[in-house]
């Protein structure tokens, strides 16, 4: 299952249900551009799951004098289906992606280790831990309710700012969202990347020393 974030969702749940905003959103700005210069949105594709993440494609197409022009960009799945909904486009899902879509909970289950285990080791792993997003994520929440979606976007960016430059940060937060969603088996392998970088910078510093 694809999961996309509160304000892209609402950005196409506005979309669909046809409730223009006053002013454009992005997602309406990048559909006024495209059609600016001329381009239309021919398909999007979600090309790849890796990790816990999928990837995205846009397909832009423009045709002159039966000439025909096709540019390929790399896009978030979120971002690709809003331009899809917006150009009427068809979406696509890689065979080996969807396979992997179409797997059972179960496949993924952790068996070495009871639930409870997993529990207190992951919040063990936390417990030191202050999330500097905290306040962002508050403030995009605060915003998505005033329905100030541009200002939302904004600080949903600084947060993937955030957490992109900073590996061990970034899995820190997806492990603490993990176990709130109750995903043991996931949030124990993030535990375990986490445990594995943090053993490997202290390998480095030791050999700095």
């Amino acid at each position: 299952m694809v999961v996309i974030g509160e304000y892209e969702c609402a950005a196409l749940v506005k979309e669909i249900n046809k409730s223009p905003a006053e002013r454009p959103m992005t997602h309406d700005l990048m559909k006024n551009t495209v059609e600016a210069m001329g381009f239309r949105v021919s398909k999007v594709c979600v090309t790849a799951l890796i990790g816990n993440t999928y990837h995205a494609s846009i397909h832009y197409l423009k045709t002159v004098d039966g000439v025909s022009e096709e540019v390929v960009l790399d896009a978030r799945p979120s971002d690709a289906m809003n331009m899809a909904v917006r150009f009427q486009a068809m979406i696509y899902v890689n065979k080996q992606v969807a396979a992997k879509m179409g797997q059972a909970p179960g496949a993924y289950e952790h068996k070495e280790e009871s639930k409870g285990e997993i529990v207190a080791s992951v919040r063990k792993a936390i417990l030191h831990f202050n999330d500097p997003t905290v306040m962002y994520k508050l403030q995009m929440q605060v915003a998505i309710e005033e329905e100030r979606y541009d200002d939302a976007a904004q600080i949903r960016d600084k947060i993937d700012n955030i957490l992109s430059t900073n590996r061990q940060l970034g899995i820190r937060v997806a492990m603490e969202t993990a176990l709130n969603d109750e995903r043991y088996a996931e949030a124990a392998a993030l535990r375990d990347e986490l445990l594995r970088l943090q053993q490997q910078s202290k390998h480095q510093s030791q050999a700095s020393d």
